[in-house]
């Protein structure tokens, strides 16, 4: 692989930091990895990582783990196993889900706060409407 389709002028402490922090905020594809990265000042092509993990990969299975291909590539695959797993990304989607299910009425206007703190049981429009009900007895 040459040093050019591998990214090497790319493969700076900056650009390997961002990508690092950048993994446990995506579902772990190159492509999410990259544009996150690029909030944390990367500027790396998904093709470009994925060159940097394939090459690194490639040193560990020839028995060279201390180049920095092989660092990367091993810091990389172990942040995303831990992350970036199907079972993780759902449930982070299923606590995002029951989060904003719970801050909704049953209308779907969401709900105010009590002055304890906690949520109220029903948003500001139907307190109102019940409150303006008539009584039947």
């Amino acid at each position: 692989m040459s040093s050019s389709s591998k990214g090497v002028g790319l493969f700076t402490a900056e650009n390997i930091v961002a990508i690092i922090n950048a993994i446990p905020e995506t579902n772990g594809t190159y492509e999410a990895i990259a544009a996150h990265a690029a909030q944390h000042g990367a500027n790396v092509a998904p093709n470009t990582i994925a060159n940097w993990v394939t090459a690194g990969n490639a040193d560990i299975r020839n028995g060279t783990t201390n180049t920095a291909y092989a660092r990367f590539a091993k810091r990389f695959t172990e942040l995303t196993a831990k992350h970036c797993a199907p079972d993780d990304n759902r449930n982070r989607e299923l606590d995002r889900a029951l989060e904003t299910l719970g801050s909704l009425c049953e209308c779907g206007n969401p709900r105010g706060k009590l002055p304890n703190g906690r949520t109220a049981p029903k948003c500001s429009q139907c307190e109102e409407l019940d409150r303006n009900r008539p009584r039947v007895a």
